[in-house]
């Protein structure tokens, strides 16, 4: 049976781990049973669902990744390059482990169709970052930032450091399973207890913004080599709008698809359910005819 690779990355601060009430989810969408993979990198995990093989892995920094060094609150456009690469070793070792005519299909385009809910855009260039009004000459202190460089990251015991953040408001609104999830992840040690990603990293990752080079690219026509593009956004966030997508995206050809879901920037955690819908949609996934 032909396999389609889907590759999922979380977003700053989070882990792989997060991903699974969205794999259960879509399984239930797509009527099939959801299979758990093991594989090699503690980093990684994998599930089949079908034709379909879903693979999260934590970004360096973050979960059971590597860590990355932190120079005054700041990442260096190598550091970013390394999420690159280290993306690109990951999908090197499923296209080995593929049938020979899948292996060669995705070596000879990387990915077909792409699926993005509120990519990090910030602090990029000022005419953007005015758009939401945001300060672009004091990266620094932005609240985000300071919100972040503020945040508790080490606990007695675990269950100590579990029922203290199931009381902040960030993850109020995250689905129950999503929250258990990110608690089995974003979590090392169990006396005591810290984050995974401590918070001197997730502020560097904000504060250094995506490289220019990045927005250069997206700006192309063929930026993206002709990979399908959905963009999309929650009509409950304010650092994100319709006009924000159409500036950064929207030039690409074929040309993208944005839209907006009733939702805040942590949607996809929120209604994991929702977005893998909104996903299968995007990818035209469909139950198989016949099934129940």
């Amino acid at each position: 049976m032909a396999r389609t690779l889907c590759v999922l990355l979380h977003a700053n601060g989070l882990c792989k781990d997060v991903w699974t009430p969205f794999a259960q989810s879509l399984a239930r969408l797509l009527r099939v049973d959801l299979h758990p993979e093991k594989h090699r990198r503690p980093e990684v995990l994998s599930w089949r669902l079908g034709g379909i093989q879903l693979v999260s892995m934590d970004l360096r920094g973050h979960g059971q990744a590597s860590t990355m060094q932190v120079e005054n609150s700041h990442i260096e456009a190598e550091d970013w390059m390394a999420y690159v690469h280290q993306l690109e070793e990951m999908l090197e070792e499923f296209v080995q482990e593929m049938p020979v005519q899948e292996s060669q299909a995705l070596g000879q385009r990387r990915f077909s169709k792409m699926f993005i809910f509120e990519p990090m855009y910030l602090f990029v260039e000022e005419k953007v970052s005015k758009m939401v009004g945001v300060d672009f000459k004091h990266l620094r202190l932005n609240p985000l930032v300071a919100k972040t460089l503020r945040r508790k990251s080490v606990w007695a015991t675990r269950d100590e450091a579990c029922k203290d953040l199931s009381q902040k408001q960030f993850f109020a609104a995250w689905d129950s399973g999503a929250l258990q999830a990110y608690f089995q992840g974003g979590l090392i040690g169990d006396a005591p207890t810290r984050l995974a990603c401590n918070p001197q990293t997730e502020a560097a990752v904000f504060c250094s913004g995506v490289p220019a080079t990045l927005l250069e690219t997206l700006r192309k026509p063929d930026g993206l080599q002709h990979c399908s593009l959905n963009v999309t956004i929650g009509q409950r966030d304010t650092l994100w709008n319709m006009p924000v997508a159409e500036e950064i995206f929207g030039r690409l050809e074929p040309s993208a698809k944005l839209s907006v879901v009733d939702g805040s920037h942590m949607w996809p955690v929120e209604s994991p359910a929702a977005c893998a819908a909104t996903v299968a949609d995007s990818f035209g996934w469909c139950a198989p005819s016949g099934s129940r």
